[in-house]
């Protein structure tokens, strides 16, 4: 028989099918499990009505749904919130929930500690612990949705909580699949968002698949001296190199990279860098990012408002669209580059 400590979210279709054929089941009894998870998402098992009692007594046995546990809901005076989750083995992560009028976004992560040690970011100071699973991953998004009673047409996704999510490949791919599936959770792929700071063996597996997700580059310098300091991740993929990947991508009419650029005062946030950072994107099809800095330590100050906004207005006269993150959370440090396990 099969692990008991083995959990159901996080499998596919067939995973499932092959699961339900070790107790002598029909195979459509798998869609009907998974319908249960990722369309219904279902606390426990008595609420799949329309599997006998007996079995699900069995499945109840073997199997468990979720395997994270909500710990904490921080709400701050925005209206977003930070969720901390306990892991099966102890580990904690975090998601936030950030309130929009027409939608909702979802920021969730894709390993527990981060390895690339980004000066800018708290998750980057706690280090490495581990990637999370698929089922990890994609249960962040069903407790937050159930928690908040969200309408998952109006749900934007975007893997931009803790960790790298491209030295997670495998599991952020099969947990970004379950989360577009039609027949699952059945939100729109162009809802849902992948940022890196630029793993170019991950960059190229992405480009090798059938249905490429909207990508997001964190850039934040125009110079590899202050990208050396800033991301140590640069020494190895440079951010000319990353960039240079943007050409290589098939993205279909109307799409474009995201470029996010951390706006750090007198560190990256002149015109000289602003015409830098024109010239670098003028030609590829990107839209531009920019990030108000939310202090961490005091080793940098983030940009004020007024050149930030000299910052995109200049862009945005040489074509780029360009936005200006309006970075919620910060009271409960739940905001950009904030999240660091503060909430346990």
């Amino acid at each position: 028989m099969v692990d008991c400590m083995e959990f159901l979210a996080g499998k596919e279709l067939f995973e499932l099918e092959e699961l339900i054929e070790i107790f002598g089941e029909k195979r459509y009894r798998a869609k009907q499990i998974y319908e249960w998870i990722y369309v219904h998402n279902v606390d426990d098992f008595s609420s799949m009505s329309n599997i006998s009692k007996s079995f699900r007594e069995k499945l109840k046995g073997e199997f468990s749904l979720y395997s994270i546990k909500l710990e904490n809901i921080n709400k701050s005076r925005d209206g977003s919130k930070k969720f901390l989750f306990k892991l099966w083995d102890g580990n904690f992560i975090e998601s936030v929930y950030i309130p929009e009028r027409e939608w909702s976004t979802i920021c969730i992560s894709s390993q527990v500690g981060c390895a690339m040690g980004c000066k800018f970011c708290a998750t980057g100071k706690m280090g490495f612990v581990r990637n999370l699973s698929a089922g990890e991953i994609v249960e962040q998004l069903i407790h937050v949705i159930k928690s908040e009673n969200l309408k998952k047409k109006r749900v934007n996704v975007v893997y931009m909580g803790m960790g790298e999510p491209l030295l997670n490949f495998d599991n952020v791919i099969k947990s970004y699949n379950l989360i577009t599936d039609p027949d699952g959770m059945s939100i729109s792929r162009r809802r849902v968002t992948i940022s890196t700071c630029g793993i170019l063996d991950g960059l190229e597996k992405i480009r090798a698949l059938e249905k490429i997700p909207k990508l997001a580059i964190s850039l934040n310098a125009t110079k590899d001296e202050i990208r050396n300091e800033l991301m140590p991740i640069n020494k190895k993929y440079s951010f000319k190199d990353v960039l240079n990947f943007c050409d290589k991508l098939p993205l279909k009419k109307g799409e474009r990279i995201t470029i996010e650029y951390v706006m750090l005062k007198d560190k990256n946030d002149s015109m000289e860098d602003a015409k830098r950072l024109s010239k670098l994107l003028k030609p590829f099809r990107t839209k531009i990012n920019l990030i108000p800095y939310n202090p961490i330590d005091d080793v940098y100050d983030s940009s004020p408002m007024d050149r930030i906004f000299k910052f995109q207005e200049f862009l945005k006269k040489r074509g780029f669209t360009v936005t200006i993150r309006d970075s919620k959370g910060k009271d409960i440090s739940g905001a950009c580059g904030m999240l660091a396990l503060k909430s346990i």
